[in-house]
């Protein structure tokens, strides 16, 4: 208990927040000041935080956490700290910047079945970890550059039906029970202002108009249902994953912009196994840098780069599915039924899904169990000014291209004589799909956003 790092807690101690960081930290009450702690918790659940001790806390160099912030708290810590999570997400903090300002890091929900761990967060801030506003430490961005992050949440719910025939339910263990499925994408924007040159240094400046860059990453997991996993016997399986697709995505420039362009995207086309995906992208910043005379003002090219521990995905692939409409991803399963190789109603389906008793073939657990995915897309927008510009240019105020994809998810049943009710005249091997389609779109202002973590840019002088 002694080695655990402490906190001060604003908020219920016997709540469910207080109780997850139990074996990680150690929580004391909020009793107007920090006494030694490493920093201020807000449980902002069951407690609101005084804009005052925020400040103060802030002030005083401790880390402010605000777990699950309300809107009414984002919007005070966007005052603050002059940037803040769009979302409530598990937990966002903050603390002074050496550069000036205030640092933050966010904790975003996992993209695996599990909860995020706020108490290892909290155990990682305690040691002094911080600086940058994103918990992917390839996108912090570098020290003087104008950068910014917005993130959203699309809730992609929606009701399975049971199947049915002209004699009413069809599958025995299914019944007249409808299957609810919920699932929460996050969408996060990583957003830099490239105002650098790419070519030789000092000047004649060479390579593109200043630009914003933006990486996107789309996480799931995405969900089967609630209440446990689908039903799964050799006599009747689901409705269990069968695919999802995230696509056509496109990012359009707004009225009268520059065209925009893909730069780079993950995962590419991949077998069954593991997920692997990766990405690394130059940045070319103007900020203060060793050219002669050293510690002078001038271009220097960094790389953002992101290569996670390749994902559990047994059973499951991907397929690249782009083109100029696009970038598309078709996250299916592999083994057993590939959707991409058999489509539903395709007459050989029932020969391949099922042996030679009626029997439904196993299937992948994951098609059973929430599926954590990830995309990566990279783009740039030029913002040509009316006339030269010289490297060191300030981003627009404000920028407002469209991001815009569709999710599609579908799912399968499938039950054979020992799983039918005979609706449809007699016992048979019957397949059962369902699927769901939900267009969204965005609309983050990348002037906005990167003015939210604007660093002050180097003189000459």
């Amino acid at each position: 208990m002694s080695d655990q790092p402490i906190f001060a807690l604003v908020g219920d101690p016997e709540g469910p927040l207080a109780g997850s960081v139990a074996g990680s930290v150690r929580l004391l009450p909020f009793e107007g000041g920090l006494g030694g702690a490493a920093g201020l918790l807000v449980d902002a659940v069951t407690a609101e935080l005084d804009p005052a001790v925020a400040a103060e806390v802030l002030a005083s160099g401790a880390a402010l956490c605000v777990a699950r912030p309300s809107e009414r708290h984002r919007e005070m810590l966007r005052r603050l700290a002059g940037h803040g999570p769009t979302a409530p997400v598990p937990l966002v903090s903050y603390r002074v910047a050496p550069g000036g300002g205030f640092a933050g890091r966010l904790l975003a929900d996992s993209v695996t079945s599990g909860a995020p761990d706020v108490g290892a967060e909290l155990q990682r801030l305690a040691a002094g970890a911080g600086g940058g506003a994103w918990s992917v430490s390839g996108f912090v961005p570098p020290g003087q550059s104008s950068a910014g992050y917005a993130s959203y949440i699309t809730a992609l719910s929606w009701a399975v039906p049971y199947p049915q025939g002209p004699g009413g339910a069809d599958d025995v263990f299914m019944g007249t029970t409808t299957q609810q499925v919920t699932s929460d994408i996050l969408t996060e924007f990583f957003v830099f202002w490239a105002n650098g040159q790419s070519g030789p240094n000092p000047p004649p400046a060479s390579g593109p108009a200043p630009y914003f860059l933006v990486i996107v990453r789309e996480s799931g997991p995405l969900a089967i249902g609630a209440g446990g996993p689908p039903f799964s016997t050799s006599t009747s399986r689901g409705y269990f994953q069968l695919n999802f697709v995230d696509g056509p995505v496109t990012f359009a420039p707004p009225a009268g912009g520059a065209a925009s362009g893909g730069v780079a995207y993950s995962p590419t086309t991949q077998s069954l196994g593991q997920l692997a995906l990766g990405i690394d992208i130059p940045l070319a910043l103007w900020g203060t840098v060793q050219v002669p005379p050293p510690g002078g003002v001038g271009s220097a090219v960094a790389t953002l780069s992101y290569q996670p521990p390749p994902a559990d995905f047994s059973g499951w692939g991907v397929l690249d599915q782009s083109s100029p409409a696009g970038l598309q991803w078709n996250f299916h399963q592999a083994q057993g039924w590939d959707p991409t190789q058999v489509a539903p109603g395709d007459p050989s389906l029932l020969a391949s899904l099922f042996d030679a008793n009626g029997a439904v073939i196993a299937i992948p657990s994951l098609s059973l169990s929430p599926v954590g995915f990830q995309t990566l897309s990279a783009w740039q927008f030029s913002v040509p000014a009316p006339g030269p510009v010289d490297p060191g240019a300030a981003p627009p105020a404000s920028y407002v291209p469209t991001y815009a994809t569709t999710y599609a998810q579908q799912v399968a049943l499938a039950h054979g004589p020992g799983g039918c009710k005979g609706a449809f005249g007699q016992p048979l091997r019957h397949v059962f799909t369902q699927g769901h389609t939900q267009p969204v779109s965005w609309t983050p202002d990348l002037g906005a956003i990167v003015a939210l973590n604007n660093y002050p840019q180097p003189s000459d002088a």
